[in-house]
């Protein structure tokens, strides 16, 4: 099986104007699509924290264990 990416998703996970025909299988319940920009963003947020520190974030916040 082939790794899904934003390059590389599977022919059947974006919706097309082009292909609206209804699945004859089971998939036909399935809705949506999977929320592919949250990677890199999440990506993203975890090197920000990673940049700030947790501790001075839990500092900042007041946080005490």
């Amino acid at each position: 099986m082939a790794a899904i990416t934003r390059e590389n998703p599977p022919a059947d996970l974006i919706a097309r104007h082009d292909n609206m025909a209804i699945a004859s299988t089971a998939r036909r319940f399935e809705t949506g699509n999977f929320n592919l920009p949250a990677v890199p963003g999440l990506g993203g947020a975890l090197e920000l924290l990673e940049g700030i520190g947790v501790a001075e974030i839990q500092e900042q916040e007041g946080f005490r264990p």
